[in-house]
């Protein structure tokens, strides 16, 4: 093709030539304007993707790596993969036996716990959640102080706890637990998420009342959470349990489940939140919007009176818990 261009050009002469005549099958044809700059595109293969020798390869190398260390807790020590966006969860008693098995069947407990592959004795490949655990007693180096992380959990959105409600409800609809320790919920001050990472399975023969007001602020709370912070964090947990009983939504758990007289209980004479001569009435209103609740999900049109004791809790709420002193 390009011979035949050259030889058009060739035998025209330019001095005298009107025009030019073109051969027919070069009509229409464009030349693709060339490239600013050289375009190049690797590809990076996800972990799993890879042979299973390669990433037990990937694994062994992280873990000798001091500054993948995460944390540790009772049952295992967790490491980061390098260059990937997991870690690794190994169990302290069989640490050298996670190469006996690998599978990427999952069951919904596992997905409820961030595994995404399952290892030998107990040993798990994890999405690696960013961000700080509300206290680490074996804090690495790029853990904040603690009384920074409880700043960070303050000036979180009520969406934030919303979320971490829902995580554990979804936990409990498949009979899993949420271990309520410091380590176990970790904090993003940049996306603003609180994620829950620890659950376990429920005993058959001995189920669990679960209450999530009372796990996640047991989570939240330790000896240097100031009693302002306290306040904070107890407003916007009980805001984000009303938004699940707001008009024609279906709550994440059962609304005689959710607990809010025991919680308000708790709040004074376990972490002395003290509401004075207001306790009774904020108990008496959010008791009374769960049982409106109740109306509504076996038909009843309440939309009005639900709206109403919804509007009065938020008020109580923002007064006690969340007006700036």
């Amino acid at each position: 093709m390009i011979q035949k261009i050259h030889k058009v050009f060739d035998t025209a002469n330019f001095s005298g030539v009107k025009k030019i005549t073109i051969p027919a099958e070069f009509r229409g044809l464009k030349l693709c304007p060339a490239l600013d700059k050289d375009t190049v595109s690797f590809k990076t293969l996800d972990l799993l993707q890879l042979p299973k020798k390669k990433i037990f390869e990937k694994i062994d190398k992280s873990i000798k790596n001091r500054e993948n260390f995460i944390g540790s807790g009772g049952e295992a020590i967790v490491y980061r993969i390098d260059d990937t966006d997991y870690c690794v969860r190994l169990n302290k008693d069989f640490i050298k036996d996670y190469k006996k098995s690998f599978s990427l069947k999952l069951r919904e407990e596992d997905k409820i716990n961030h595994v995404v592959a399952r290892l030998g004795k107990g040993s798990s490949i994890m999405k690696y959640i960013e961000g700080y655990p509300v206290l680490s007693f074996s804090r690495s180096k790029a853990q904040p102080p603690s009384d920074e992380i409880a700043k960070m959990i303050a000036e979180l959105p009520e969406a934030a706890f919303n979320k971490l409600f829902k995580q554990i409800c979804h936990a409990k609809d498949n009979q899993m637990i949420f271990d309520c320790n410091w380590t176990n919920v970790i904090v993003n001050p940049k996306e603003k998420t609180l994620t829950a990472i620890d659950f376990y399975k429920m005993i058959p023969d001995m189920p669990e009342t679960v209450r999530p007001l009372d796990y996640i602020f047991a989570s939240l709370v330790h000896m240097e959470t100031t009693l302002e912070q306290k306040k904070k964090y107890a407003g916007k947990l009980l805001l984000a349990a009303l938004e699940e009983l707001k008009p024609s939504v279906k709550p994440c758990l059962n609304p005689s489940e959710f607990g809010f007289g025991g919680f308000i209980y708790k709040l004074k004479n376990s972490y002395e939140v003290n509401l004075g001569k207001f306790e009774d009435i904020l108990v008496k209103t959010l008791s009374e919007i769960q049982d409106i609740k109740i109306k509504e999900s076996n038909g009843r049109d309440v939309y009005i009176e639900l709206n109403s004791k919804l509007n009065m809790a938020k008020a109580l709420v923002n007064q006690l818990f969340l007006k700036s002193t």
